[in-house]
């Protein structure tokens, strides 16, 4: 038989230490198994195997309670079964151990193993995304550059005047995400920390949010109107569009009157630049 190559020997270890099949059946006594090498069976330390596991399992629980506490509340004496098929069904592919975590939102809403918990909880693949993209925008390799972000003054100064404020380009934080959700995940949330009962069955309410990293470095939750989420999305997919055509979009979307629109859009810029929103 041909002699195990190093290569054999990781796939061999990993294998062991992150799927449990394989480690059970290994622990059982199988000396063939799928994707590790038959001369090393016998060479493996079975206790080597059992600590390795267990201290991967448990870094894993560790890292997917700090990224998803709301989740993990919700799923209760379920989280950690869910956090051991995650990671087998969705394994880690890069160095950053926190990306890892990146497609839990995914797994719930897809896998087989928790429809029973999306029946019960139809937001929770939504909760997992919300709480993912704080993380997100915390780890942006974008910077930030809130001290050369334009004041609330400037802002005023620019409305002096409107024609120079209706050609200029408003300037996105360049960490910021936007969702749209079919649930009010920020009130759920609210919920959820305040230790208050969800509802049997949560009702559709349609919610939007922004999560972006500010100069302070500690990442924040906006919620928005929808026509606010509107405007940032066109925003994104147009880095040239001016105040003026933002304007004009927000009047041909608001029900309010044009005066009241353009008073609350203003209030709107304002708003963004003092969280870093608009830079």
């Amino acid at each position: 038989m041909e002699a195990p190559s190093l290569r054999d020997i990781e796939l061999a270890l990993t294998l062991l230490w992150t799927r449990r099949s394989k480690r059970e059946n290994f622990l059982a006594g199988e000396t063939v198994q799928d994707g590790i090498h038959p001369s090393l069976v016998k060479h493996i330390d079975v206790r080597g195997v059992k600590l390795y596991a267990s201290l991967i399992e448990l870094g894993r629980l560790d890292l997917m309670a700090s990224i998803y506490p709301h989740c993990k509340k919700i799923l209760g004496k379920h989280f950690n079964a869910t956090v051991h098929n995650y990671m087998e069904t969705m394994p880690p592919a890069h160095f950053n151990l926190n990306q890892a975590a990146s497609q839990f939102s995914q797994f719930l809403s897809e896998h087989q193993s928790t429809e029973a918990y999306r029946l019960k909880h139809p937001f929770l693949p939504e909760l997992a995304d919300y709480e993912w993209i704080e993380l997100e925008a915390m780890e942006s390799n974008s910077e930030v550059n809130v001290a050369a972000a334009s004041s609330t003054a400037d802002v005023q100064y620019l409305l002096s005047d409107l024609q120079v404020f209706a050609g200029s380009v408003p300037q996105l934080n360049p960490t910021l995400i936007a969702r749209a959700y079919k649930y009010p995940i920020g009130e759920i949330v609210g919920k959820i920390e305040h230790d208050e009962k969800l509802p049997r069955r949560q009702k559709v309410q349609p919610s939007w949010v922004l999560a972006l990293r500010s100069g302070d470095h500690e990442a924040r939750y906006v919620d928005l109107s929808e026509l606010a989420y509107i405007l940032v999305q066109v925003i994104m997919a147009n880095a040239a569009i001016t105040y003026g055509e933002l304007i004009a979009l927000a009047c041909s979307h608001s029900g309010a009157g044009a005066a009241e629109t353009v008073a609350d859009f203003l209030t709107m810029v304002e708003d963004f630049k003092e969280i870093a929103v608009i830079l």
